[in-house]
């Protein structure tokens, strides 16, 4: 089976269907389609809080 997972379409949306594990189980026995951009704006955050926590 195909899955495609969106990128977020709306400003500032910070959702995405999938976190990275599960997408990794799901690959095992599916394919994965990711849009590009996808999860950015989560990714971003994620960044920023680990340079905060470094500092």
């Amino acid at each position: 089976m195909r899955i495609g997972i969106a990128a977020e379409n709306r400003k500032k949306e910070m959702r995405v269907i999938l976190r990275p594990q599960e997408l990794r189980e799901l690959s095992d026995k599916h394919e994965i389609l990711v849009e590009s951009g996808a999860g950015k704006w989560l990714l971003q955050d994620l960044e920023e809080q680990m340079r905060q926590a470094l500092e």
